[in-house]
């Protein structure tokens, strides 16, 4: 966590670009940190869960609709 703060890169110039996709069970980084850094961004907030997102597939049409390719 040491090494990921020292390359924070300050808060997001425009959130409204960014869809994140975070799961609450993920094991390595706390859910709530993520949320607060992409705080004004589009957030898929997922229940369980884990790093990897081995459920991703799920997620690709929301993430399709986002970047406007669907």
């Amino acid at each position: 966590m040491d090494e990921l703060r020292a390359l924070h890169a300050g808060p997001l110039k425009a959130p409204q670009n960014y869809l994140a996709v975070i799961a609450k069970g993920d094991e390595l980084l706390d859910w709530r940190e993520m949320a607060a850094r992409y705080q004004g961004a589009q957030l898929r907030l997922l229940e369980g869960g884990d790093h990897a997102l081995s459920d991703f597939d799920l997620h690709l049409p929301a993430i399709l609709d986002f970047l406007a390719l669907a």
